[in-house]
């Protein structure tokens, strides 16, 4: 079994010009339109893979007429990272907003709709869900015991989602909330307030589109009639899994190991309740196609073969990720990434040593953003309906 493996030089280390390329050329022309990017400076943070770093913009200057450098930017590169900012609450959720992948018609007067900002309730997770006083749409997460921040007197963080406790996954898959609503995350931001000294903390990505360029035509067509299904919530209330290489679930507290052939009471438990999509998703404005996938969560996969067992969806998910670099990106105050759910995944710290103090943003998508999945959607919700589970 290989896992993704970390590239040294992709990790990023410090304010000096971490960047394993040269400045890349910035051809978008809605470039010469805009103040906040009118000196911006893009560079790969690896340089096997497509996320960048992004020097020379002030995202307290970002605004709606930047949508289009804002989605140029994330579409090629997936992940983008903005260093040395200094933000309000507000203004995190008011870059997720110009990016324009939200409906704004649906916007409620004087801020965003719930629907479309926001984050699953800790009924899903499990973990206590702490915001920011007035701005309840920002979350605040870390490791440690924190007095006056954002208004927040005193609060006491612990991180329980990592790399060997959630494993890489695109937000929102296994939210039975975001199911329901029809609405998957499309963007996550992540700010930092405060970071660990001694370089853990960091956050993971894997590219998700670069696995599918290396499929056959029949490959690529087997995959797009598979959908996965993913644990329900009373599964999930059992605890954390246990991952290996942030892929494979182990086990789950409870439960036998994933290796032993998966019993009927747990499979009818999800194919009755649990969320559902599609392995495959396609991107609404560019078209590519893209891995989605919550590793720690799979119960088991609908394919045009039939029904496979986790123990095959993970064979099958660590050959698509086996020759693959990983991206860890050691955090920095002052940092803001954002990331397009869509076109990577990604994985919380392996470990965290000392303060750690992060502000989290999910904008969900309009239909539009996610009309790509709509379709399995309505066939699972019609299945169930009929009793065919």
């Amino acid at each position: 079994m290989r896992s993704p493996r970390f590239s040294v030089q992709s990790i990023y280390g410090g304010y000096g010009g971490c960047g394993v390329t040269g400045f890349l050329p910035m051809e978008f022309p809605e470039i010469s339109r805009s103040k906040a990017f009118a000196k911006a400076r893009v560079q790969l943070l690896s340089a096997g893979l497509p996320f960048a770093r992004i020097e020379g913009v002030d995202l307290r200057e970002v605004e709606a007429a930047d949508g289009e450098v804002l989605q140029s930017l994330i579409s090629e590169h997936g992940v983008l990272c903005f260093p040395q900012q200094n933000l309000t609450p507000e203004q995190e959720l008011n870059v997720n907003r110009a990016f324009g992948y939200h409906d704004t018609a649906e916007e409620t007067v004087g801020g965003p709709s719930q629907k479309y900002f926001g984050f699953a309730s800790s009924v899903d997770s499990g973990v206590p869900v702490h915001a920011v006083p007035g701005c309840p749409l920002v979350q605040v997460q870390g490791n440690g015991t924190f007095k006056d921040h954002c208004g927040i007197e005193e609060v006491t963080l612990q991180v329980a989602v990592g790399f060997l406790t959630e494993g890489f996954h695109s937000d929102g898959l296994h939210d039975q909330a975001d199911f329901d609503s029809d609405t998957l995350p499309v963007l996550t931001s992540m700010y930092c307030h405060q970071a660990c000294t001694d370089g853990t903390g960091e956050t993971n990505f894997l590219c998700s589109r670069a696995p599918l360029r290396k499929l056959s035509s029949e490959q690529l067509a087997f995959l797009r009639g598979c959908r996965l299904h993913y644990q329900s919530r009373d599964v999930l209330k059992q605890g954390r899994p246990v991952m290996e290489g942030g892929l494979r679930r182990l086990r789950r507290p409870g439960q036998e190991e994933v290796t032993t052939p998966v019993s009927r009471e747990l499979l009818l438990a999800s194919a009755e309740a649990g969320p559902v999509h599609p392995i495959i998703r396609r991107h609404a404005d560019t078209g590519d196609e893209a891995l989605c996938i919550s590793c720690g969560n799979v119960a088991f996969m609908v394919s045009p073969k039939g029904v496979e067992g986790p123990a095959a969806c993970y064979d099958l998910i660590e050959s698509f990720f086996a020759d693959q670099e990983m991206y860890a990106h050691r955090w920095h105050p002052g940092d803001f990434v954002i990331w397009d759910n869509r076109l990577c995944l990604h994985a919380g710290p392996r470990a965290v040593h000392g303060d750690r103090l992060m502000h989290r943003v999910r904008l969900r998508g309009s239909a539009r953003c996610n009309a790509d999945c709509a379709e399995v959607w309505k066939q699972v919700r019609q299945e169930r309906a009929e009793g065919l589970w």
